[in-house]
Formats: structure tokens, C-alpha cells, sequence
């Protein structure tokens, strides 16, 4: 009996389990009609939120992370459109993460007696080749360059870089993981996540979420748990005004700036000095790097960073745009037109509290029609289409040399505007669905009454947009550090043979 009576409770016991199975199975399969795919949204009312419940859908392929929030997915292979498309290409990239989610070639184990110089490329989009095909990220040029340079001397280049990190990210990588790879020189560069999308929480107080072992246990469940359609669906049922309200770390700050960014500029600057000093603690060279092509706040915080601890610098941004300056001077001048120039408003004009810009574009086909469409920056009530003309009247300087040209009356209190060429009912720069691009447009900052460059239909010199280098961007960036990097100490012994 006794025997009978305990495979009694064995066999209830295991019809539970399986129905207990059998009904999260079908839980799992109702959720998952109730559960549209996850698509790319542009509003980002808080940015960090909005990539990490994005993960999959993601152009670069990102899985969570209990210590850095979110990291590239190990072994990642996708190719896809370069966004935005340039008028009349079709141009793709195809990116591949290797086991521990660099992009690249796996890594080489550590050489006999330190014969390879290890550098390790720390940063986000920018670093890890956003838009830019496999073989053309900085870290990648950077290691061919200087394989070519020193044909005797070996060095490895590690990608680390992570779209969406902030500089708090990039430091905290290197105490829990980037450091421990033993880098020769590291090379660092954060700054337009921190301070272009807006934020509801810091990254400061979400890193301090995760130092204890309960939130630490939560968050890794829910890396595993994400996969499922449960979970999402649980998820968007938790969504929405729960998320609205601001962190104490975001009311301080509006308190202070009136908005909240991921992390504050006077973090920025401790971050670089905190960077510093736990690359000098293992031993490692440091050269930080401006990839803030959009030209945010973090640019000045970084700067005071580095001249507080007196590091090696590369400015990648003025230089790539003083190239850009001088291509656009060169042009006015070959076509014997006006440099671009600004022109402070008359008292008439002041009055009026409008400015004038002069928009010019060089076209492929003066056959065709054009015209120019934008809005103030971020200030979409003010916006203009314009027709633009080759006929020497109003603004055009000279008929038929395929300069077009159109003359738009701005409100003085914008201190930009945002814009594109298009040909007929086509944009010189289009994003492809699914996804947008808010950073593919032209852009004028002005003060007064503008005389604009001649921009040339369908092409940005150096970059894929406004935030993104393209290949000869990547390019240029990889000889200002090689340049760099060849000052440095650890790059000196190493090329004169004499490594520790």
C-alpha cells in the first residue's frame, strides 16, 4: 500500500508539472497574438528606456547587460541599408560581433613576453562603425594603419565600442571587463548619448540600482525573461504613466538646467578624470577622442576633463570639420562664387526679427527642378519650402552654373535651422523604412543674415550624417589617433622594441 500510495503522489505529481507546463505554454502562445512586433520609435522620452525595450529590433544587435545595462549581442551578423540613402545609391553595411561582442576578428591570446601592443577602443556609435561597413570602423582602419606604418611591430585593435553608451558606461566597462583584457592604450571617446536624448532617470542612479545583489539577481532574470512574449506582454501592460514621472537625480538637474540629460556635464568631467585614473592604476596609456559630432555640451565637459589631467587628446570633430570648411571655400572659389559668410542684421532688420539665409546647392542635373524644405532646429511650427533657381534672380549669384540657389527669411529667436534639397518630390538624403533617421538633414547654426555654402546635391563630405562619420570619415579618424598615439610613451618603446 505504502509503495502504491507513493506512486500515487509520483504520477499526480508529475501530471501537475507537465500541466503546469502545458498551461505556461499556452499563456506564452496567447500572448504572442497580443503582442505586436517591437518597431523603432523615435520618441525618446527617455532614451535608455526606450533601447533597452528595443533591444531586438535594434539596427546593431544589443543583449542586456547586469553591469553595463545593455552590450553589442555576442556573434552578431547583419547586413542592412546605410541610413539615411543618399539620392541615387543603395548603398549597405553588414557588421559581425565576435564571441564576446567586438566587432571584429575573435581576439588573440595575451603574446609571449608582450610582443603585440594591445589598444583597446572604448566608446558608442561612433567607435563601433555605425552606417560603415565591416572593414572601415576606426579601430579597424586604426589597426591596418599601423600595421602598414610598422611592418615589424605587431599591434591588435580592440573594437569595443557600444551604440547608445555614455561616458559612465565606457568607465564603468573598463572596471568590470576592459581593463581586465590588459591594454597597452586605451582610447576613449562618449559624449553625445550623455547629452543629445532626453531623460527621465541618470545613468548615475540606474548603475546605483544595480550594486546590490537583489536588483543585480531582478535584472539577470530579466535578461532571461525579455525573450519571452509573456514578459512583453506584462511589460506594455506596466508601460505608460508610471514612466512619466523624473528621477531626484533628473529633478536636480532640472532644478538647475531646466532639462534632464543621462549624465550631467559636470559628471562628464569627473568621468574623464575618473577614466584616467583607473587607466594609469593597470598601467595603460590614454588618449581620449572627440567623436561628439553633433556638437553637444559634452564637448566642453570632456575638454575640461582632459585639461584637468593634462591627456593626450584627439579633436576628430573640429578637424573633419575645418576639412569640411576648407572642400566648401575651395568650391566657391573654383565656381568663382561668395565664401560663406555671416552678416549682422541692420536695424531694419533687427526690427523685423527676421534674418535671411541664402541656401545653395551645386546639382547633378540643371534640367531638373529642385527646391529646399526645412524647419527651425527642433522648433517644427516654423518651417519653409522653397523653390531653388539657377537664373540669377533672387540670391542666385549667377545664371546657369548649376548652383542653385533660394533665399529664406528665418525668425531671429531660432538660432538654427534644419533642411534638405530635394529634386522634384525627392530628398537628397532618405531614410528607408522601418527605420528614420533625426539626424539625416543639413544643418545652419547663424546668428544673423547667413550667406550658406555650396552644398553639394546628395553628398556630406566625410559623413553619412550629422552624428555618423562614412568611410573617409572613419578614415581621417583612424591617422589623427595614429598620429597621436605615436607620442605616447607605450607606442614609443613599443616601436623601439623596448616593451617591459
Amino acid at each position: 500500500m505504502a509503495i502504491a500510495s507513493r506512486t500515487l503522489r509520483l504520477l499526480t505529481a508529475g501530471a501537475s508539472v507537465v500541466l503546469a507546463l502545458g498551461l505556461l505554454a499556452l499563456v506564452e502562445l496567447v500572448a504572442g497574438f497580443f503582442v505586436e512586433p517591437v518597431r523603432p520609435r523615435q520618441d525618446l522620452g527617455d532614451a535608455v528606456s526606450v533601447t533597452l525595450s528595443q533591444l531586438e529590433v535594434n539596427p546593431v544587435p544589443l543583449a542586456r547587460d547586469v553591469d553595463l545595462l545593455w552590450r553589442n549581442e555576442p556573434g552578431a551578423r547583419k547586413t542592412q541599408p546605410v541610413i539615411p540613402q543618399a539620392f541615387g545609391r543603395s548603398d549597405q553595411w553588414t557588421l559581425e560581433n565576435n564571441s564576446e561582442g567586438f566587432r571584429g576578428p575573435e581576439r588573440e591570446a595575451a603574446a609571449p613576453g608582450g610582443k603585440a601592443l594591445r589598444i583597446l577602443c572604448v566608446g558608442d556609435s561612433i567607435t563601433y562603425g555605425y552606417n560603415v561597413d565591416q572593414p572601415d570602423p576606426f579601430p579597424q582602419r586604426l589597426s591596418e594603419l599601423l600595421a602598414g606604418r610598422y611592418p615589424d611591430r605587431r599591434f591588435e585593435v580592440v573594437n569595443a565600442g557600444v551604440p547608445g553608451w555614455s561616458w559612465l558606461q565606457g568607465l564603468r566597462f573598463l572596471e568590470v571587463r576592459g581593463l581586465a583584457l590588459q591594454p597597452d592604450l586605451v582610447v576613449i571617446g562618449h559624449g553625445t548619448n550623455d547629452q543629445l536624448p532626453p531623460a527621465r532617470v541618470t545613468d548615475e542612479e540606474r548603475f546605483l540600482r544595480l550594486s546590490g545583489p537583489l536588483d543585480r539577481a531582478r535584472h539577470h532574470l530579466a535578461a532571461l525573461a525579455a525573450e519571452t512574449n509573456t514578459y512583453r506582454a506584462f511589460s506594455r501592460l506596466r508601460s505608460g504613466p508610471t514612466q512619466d514621472g523624473y528621477s531626484r537625480g533628473c529633478r536636480e538637474q532640472i532644478l538647475r538646467w531646466g532639462f534632464c540629460h543621462r549624465v550631467s556635464l559636470d559628471q562628464i568631467a569627473t568621468t574623464v578624470h575618473e577614466v584616467s585614473t583607473l587607466a594609469a592604476a593597470h598601467g595603460a596609456g590614454l588618449l581620449v577622442v572627440n567623436t561628439d559630432f553633433v556638437q553637444t555640451a559634452a564637448v566642453e565637459a570632456t575638454k575640461r576633463g582632459v585639461e584637468q589631467d593634462a591627456l593626450a587628446f584627439v579633436d576628430a570633430v573640429a578637424e573633419i570639420n575645418r576639412r569640411r570648411k576648407d572642400d566648401e571655400e575651395e568650391r566657391a572659389a573654383r565656381l568663382g562664387l561668395a565664401a560663406s559668410s555671416v552678416r549682422p542684421s541692420t536695424e531694419g532688420e533687427a526690427a523685423s526679427g527676421m534674418k535671411r539665409m541664402l541656401l545653395r546647392v551645386l546639382v547633378p542635373d540643371p534640367t531638373k527642378t529642385y527646391r529646399v524644405a526645412g524647419t527651425a532646429l527642433y522648433r517644427p511650427e516654423f518651417s519653409f519650402d522653397a523653390p531653388v533657381r539657377d537664373d540669377g534672380a533672387m540670391g542666385d549669384e549667377r545664371a546657369g552654373d548649376r548652383v542653385f540657389s533660394a533665399t529664406i527669411d528665418v525668425p531671429g529667436e531660432f538660432p538654427a535651422i534644419e533642411y534638405q534639397f530635394h529634386q522634384g518630390d525627392k530628398a537628397e538624403f532618405a531614410a528607408p523604412p522601418p527605420y528614420g533617421s533625426v539626424l539625416g538633414n543639413r544643418m545652419l547654426r547663424s546668428p544673423g543674415n547667413l550667406v550658406a555654402p555650396i552644398d553639394v546635391f546628395g553628398q556630406s563630405l566625410f559623413m553619412v550624417e550629422r552624428a555618423h562619420p562614412d568611410r573617409a570619415g572613419h578614415r581621417l579618424m583612424a591617422e589623427l589617433i595614429a598620429d597621436k598615439l605615436e607620442e605616447m610613451p607605450a607606442f614609443r618603446d613599443h616601436v623601439r622594441g623596448a616593451r617591459r
